[in-house]
């Protein structure tokens, strides 16, 4: 590897790795912070030094690589980590540390790719450089704008599902007219990817789905909580406007249980369920303190809640 890699786990404290970063309340906290609280959370779930994937950018700063078993096939000499290229001599390659690896068949680039799209007319989308795309979805140089792109273009730490949903719902309303798009120079100010979830509340605001935070505190304070405290979940979309379901705000309000419980196999021995069960409570409860308290903002940013006051109903 030339320059290292940041490892991202599938699974981060017993949750999805993206469950840690995706919550509203995070836009409140200075992104210096942000950014040292991720890498160190990545530093606490891989040794990057010991595997040989230490790089010297910021986790921020670097296209995460998600993988669920490279530390270990790591560990049991599957996969090799060495460092950079610095010439190959027929089947030898040098290395730039100077050692060599002979009788090599392959040499796969992993140098990424360039988004084509070749059955298209030049005269709708130019086949030269990056696509302009307002909120990842609508080419801002098309006009009228019936083409849309959607599961194309995503923010980092964001499923690909949970996005591609939201855009073809903004298509869709967009096609609808139900969803009424900016002036080209407001479109061109926001071309830059936001954060997850800010990326998706402003969507959500376009199409009318998004849930005001106020309404919600005076009406149900519960749900306003794992609205806006909680992970950044696809149902927080279904409570209003169109589209929504009267099952949404029951699954918002089982996310936690749901992350964490998802398989369930407590029924296997339930002898020994019953013998650990008092003997691990007291320390299932002071771990479960301590690797939550990144999810929970402090009291200040409680107190704040009632400010922050949503787009559309």
């Amino acid at each position: 590897m030339r320059r290292g890699a940041w490892l991202w786990p599938l699974t981060i404290r017993r949750r999805p790795w993206n469950y840690q970063l995706n919550r509203r309340w995070h836009e409140l906290l200075p992104d210096s912070y942000r950014a040292k609280r991720m890498q160190s959370i990545l530093e606490e779930a891989t040794d990057h030094m010991a595997m040989g994937l230490q790089c010297p950018n910021p986790a921020a700063l670097k296209l995460p690589m998600i993988n669920a078993g490279l530390n270990d096939k790591i560990m049991n000499g599957d996969v090799r980590v060495r460092s950079g290229i610095q010439r190959v001599e027929g089947s030898t390659v040098i290395l730039n540390d100077g050692s060599a690896v002979e009788d090599i068949d392959v040499i796969i680039f992993a140098t990424g790719y360039d988004v084509k799209y070749p059955f298209l007319r030049f005269d709708l989308i130019p086949d030269v450089g990056p696509l302009t795309l307002f909120k990842h979805v609508v080419p801002i140089e098309l006009s009228p704008c019936t083409l849309h792109f959607t599961g194309m273009a995503v923010p980092d730490t964001m499923g690909q599902n949970i996005m591609s949903e939201m855009q073809a719902r903004l298509a869709v309303s967009v096609l609808k007219k139900q969803a009424r798009l900016p002036d080209m120079k407001s479109m061109k100010r926001e071309i830059d990817c936001p954060d997850p979830p800010k990326y998706m509340d402003e969507i959500a605001g376009m199409i009318g789905t998004r849930p005001s935070l106020l309404k919600l505190l005076l009406t149900d304070p519960k749900l306003a909580y794992h609205y806006y405290i909680g992970w950044v979940y696809p149902p927080s979309y279904r409570l209003v406007g169109p589209g929504s379901t009267a099952k949404a705000r029951e699954e918002l309000l089982r996310l936690e249980n749901d992350s964490y419980h998802s398989l369930t196999v407590s029924t296997v021995r339930p002898d020994a369920v019953a013998t650990l069960t008092s003997s691990q409570s007291s320390r299932r409860r002071a771990v479960d303190s301590a690797s939550t308290d990144y999810l929970l903002p402090p009291p200040s940013i409680v107190s704040k809640m009632s400010t922050f006051v949503g787009d559309s109903e």
